[in-house]
């Protein structure tokens, strides 16, 4: 499901105050993504799985790459940058860890699930989720 966590809100709403381009990347579909970010006043770039659109209308097929998985790093590389790495990755489920690598500053929220583990044995930041 889609969740918001006020600890990235806050963390989100910070690295704005400092400048930082802020996009999200998401696994789930894009028109269910942007109707979240509108409800909870979320009003950055996203990434999610998307729809081909023929003729005005939204199709059953998908928009390759998709954002899932590897494929979080084919969409930064083709919809963000496809030279620089960016500053800071925030994720808190496994499927992000290819995103995660990528980044200078690796966050990762604290669900008590593998990723949190593989955080700390990494030595990355850990937010309380």
């Amino acid at each position: 499901g889609l969740a918001v966590r006020p600890v990235v809100l806050d963390l989100m709403k910070y690295l704005r105050e400092k400048g930082v381009h802020i996009w999200i990347v998401s696994a789930s579909h894009e028109i269910c993504v942007r109707t979240a970010m509108r409800h909870f006043g979320i009003e950055e770039d996203l990434i999610g799985v998307r729809s081909r659109v023929e003729d005005g209308v939204i199709t059953v097929d998908l928009e390759e790459p998709r954002p899932v998985i590897e494929g979080k790093v084919a969409c930064m590389k083709k919809y963000i940058n496809a030279e620089q790495a960016p500053l800071v990755v925030v994720d808190d489920s496994t499927t992000g860890l290819p995103l995660l690598e990528t980044a200078e500053i690796k966050v990762a929220v604290d669900r008590g699930n593998k990723l949190a583990a593989i955080a700390r044995e990494r030595g990355w930041f850990l937010l309380d989720g």
